[in-house]
């Protein structure tokens, strides 16, 4: 399988773990200690859900889809998720360093945002 097939194969599992991610934050409260510093979604938290599924999980897929195609598009979309993944993961550790929520949050964004620039490289 050549790289292109294998990066776009990583922006589809993005496109769908973004989603459930805070699906499972909304659905199974348990999940918030590994996450937040509190067992509640505060509102600033609250406001990154659009932003990120309609921009970085819609880009992702879209970069997926037109990888697997190996559409000259797919480097567009794929460098708009790229963007939003370090734009996420820079909240995200700003934020964890205010408010004291687990390294898990950043860790988990920072391998995202590595990820997404390594395949943002190999697509078409």
């Amino acid at each position: 399988m050549d790289t292109r097939r294998i990066s776009g194969a990583f922006f589809l599992l993005q496109a769908a773990a973004i989603p459930s991610w805070w699906l499972l934050l909304g659905v199974v409260p348990a999940s918030r200690r590994w996450f937040l510093p509190a067992d509640v979604l505060s509102l600033e938290f609250q406001a990154l859900v659009a932003p990120d599924v309609v921009v970085f999980a819609g880009a992702s897929a879209v970069a997926g889809v037109l990888a697997w195609r190996e559409r000259p598009a797919a480097r567009t979309a794929a460098w708009i998720a790229a963007g939003s993944a370090l734009y996420a993961t820079a909240f995200t550790i700003h934020w964890s360093v205010l408010t004291g929520a687990p390294v898990l949050s950043s860790a988990a964004m920072a391998a995202s945002a590595i990820l997404t620039v390594l395949c943002a490289r190999r697509v078409v």
